[in-house]
């Protein structure tokens, strides 16, 4: 695949390369800066919202749990920017 800067990039997939499991802490985040915060939430959002701009037909189950994720996502958004 060439990219727009005219540079190829090459694409590797096996599943050696996908992690089994994640150690995470939240600790982390919490001296990120506002704005990165913003964008991760917008990031979330958007992978929510592009199940929206699919032709699929009879999804509304999906519909109604998305519709739960987006809604909890913007509560935790303003907890979030706010604490």
């Amino acid at each position: 695949m060439i990219q727009p800067n005219g540079e190829w990039k090459l694409e590797f997939e096996d599943d050696r390369i996908i992690p089994k499991f994640a150690i995470m802490n939240p600790k982390y985040t919490l001296k990120l800066p506002a704005f990165q915060t913003a964008y991760g939430v917008a990031d979330i959002l958007s992978h929510l919202l592009e199940r929206n701009f699919s032709d699929t037909e009879h999804k509304d189950v999906t519909d109604y749990l998305i519709e739960g994720a987006v809604k909890a996502l913007l509560i935790n958004r303003e907890r979030l920017m706010t604490n």
